[in-house]
């Protein structure tokens, strides 16, 4: 057991170390764009150009979005959490709403500005949101659950607490999640923009080992 912690510890290490100096464990294409590697090229500030070309009347849109929304239930700092919060980038009721304000396509915007969109568009946020917050709660149950069963099962664990501040690949996030269930470490705290479970990558990539952390 003593050899088992220390390769799973060493394993931890290995990944700090990649993480520090900046690269992702499984692929360098999003290392080198951040650092204008080679998978960079001129063709990306065209094509952004492009995709804003499309954003005409954002405000007009978002403003009319969050008034919908409102009136249907979503607003003030709920919200701004929506938007804002790294737990829920990048999820359904996220995209659909920037779908909506920015579209990225010719025939996106024209979708936007036909009548009766911005009402769907209103009723898909609100039922997205609303689901993924009964998922995040049935999650959270289950996890207590299941680390009061593997606690009870086998007590003990290493007095380690790892700190993920800023890490922004959910992959990366899950492979040091198996590697701390691996080593029974105390805890693991998320902080800032890095995602957290049950981010769906988070957890494909942890392969069940979050529950146990």
């Amino acid at each position: 057991r003593e050899h088992a912690l220390l390769m799973a510890l060493a394993a931890l290490t290995v990944s700090a170390a990649w993480l520090i100096g900046g690269r992702p464990i499984s692929g360098d294409s999003g290392w080198q764009r951040r650092r204008g590697g080679p998978c960079c090229s001129d063709s990306r500030s065209t094509f952004a150009e492009e995709a804003e070309s499309f954003h005409v009347g954002a405000r007009a849109r978002r403003v009319a979005l969050d008034a919908e929304l409102a009136v249907r239930g979503l607003s003030g700092d709920e919200l701004a959490a929506l938007l804002e919060s790294a737990d829920h980038r990048g999820s359904p009721a996220f995209r659909a709403y920037n779908s909506f304000v920015y579209p990225k396509s010719e025939g996106a915007l024209a979708n936007a500005e036909k009548a009766g969109r911005l009402a769907t568009v209103a009723q898909a946020v609100c039922f997205l949101h609303r689901e993924q917050k009964a998922e995040h709660a049935t999650w959270l149950r289950n996890h207590d659950r299941t680390l009061a069963e593997a606690d009870a099962a086998n007590p003990g664990r290493f007095p380690l607490t790892l700190v993920l501040d800023n890490i922004r690949s959910a992959h990366n996030v899950g492979s040091l999640l198996r590697a701390a269930e691996a080593a029974r470490v105390e805890s693991v705290h998320l902080c800032g923009i890095t995602p957290a479970p049950p981010h769906a990558s988070v957890l494909k990539t942890a392969l069940g080992a979050a529950e146990y952390v």
